[in-house]
């Protein structure tokens, strides 16, 4: 066992990497739903080997008979035989630890506010939205490696945010009369070197929603191939 630097977890990034690119290669020819793509995205961060990977893969057939898209990392994570130590996420108390000093970046009071592109974003930050409406699209933003944080708050309002499908997320979150939804999913594997989206908060007679989405670009050249071919 050699802990954070088992040679085993790089291939396993690297195999999560590409299956990751295999279901958005999938989503784009139109062989899954975007529901399907979020939900086989999750699954694949709780694979511990790049068997599973290929399994999970086959098992959306979107890999081949005797194809092998992950072939190019090794046929298996684990060559010698022996197994990784699984580490759970962090109990979600840990999440929702107050972070006094995180800044504003995007907020809506009777109103709305659109956030997307490229751009910096705090390691601790704050989205909020008062009787008003905030969208966060946070796909072509670089993430460094460890913990972003995130905290949100709506009250009468909306807040929705839309993250890469390459990094982690870590979701906690309260409703009052309204919803909070978003997926956790981290590696089963600690991973020191991936990105870690944590998204903590509450919602008051309001919705918070996170979704995980293909790139911009490859959802519309989906859209485009749907019209083209009649269905809408």
């Amino acid at each position: 066992m050699q802990g954070e630097n088992h040679p085993d977890k790089k291939r396993l990034r690297e195999g999560r990497e590409r299956a990751i690119a295999v279901l958005t290669d999938g989503f784009a020819r139109d062989t899954i739903s975007l529901d399907a793509f979020e939900s086989l995205v999750g699954d694949a961060y709780a694979c511990t080997t790049v068997d599973d990977l290929e399994a999970l893969l086959v098992s959306a057939a979107l890999a081949e008979r005797g194809a092998h898209p992950l072939a190019t990392l090794g046929a298996s994570s684990s060559p010698t035989g022996t197994s990784l130590a699984v580490t759970s996420p962090a109990p979600s108390a840990a999440l929702v630890a107050v972070q006094p000093r995180a800044k504003t970046f995007a907020r809506a009071i009777f109103g709305s506010t659109e956030r997307k592109g490229r751009f910096a974003i705090p390691d601790q930050s704050r989205v909020e939205a008062i009787f008003g409406s905030v969208e966060v699209d946070l796909r072509e933003v670089d993430f460094p490696p460890g913990v972003t944080e995130v905290r949100v708050k709506a009250v009468f309002g909306s807040i929705e945010i839309v993250v890469p499908a390459h990094i982690a997320v870590e979701c906690a979150g309260s409703a009052i009369f309204g919803s909070f939804e978003g997926t956790t999913r981290v590696p089963a594997l600690a991973d020191p070197d991936l990105p870690i989206l944590r998204v903590v908060g509450d919602a008051t007679f309001a919705s918070i929603e996170i979704h995980t989405r293909p790139p911009e670009q490859v959802i519309r050249d989906a859209r485009a191939k749907r019209l083209r071919s009649g269905d809408r």
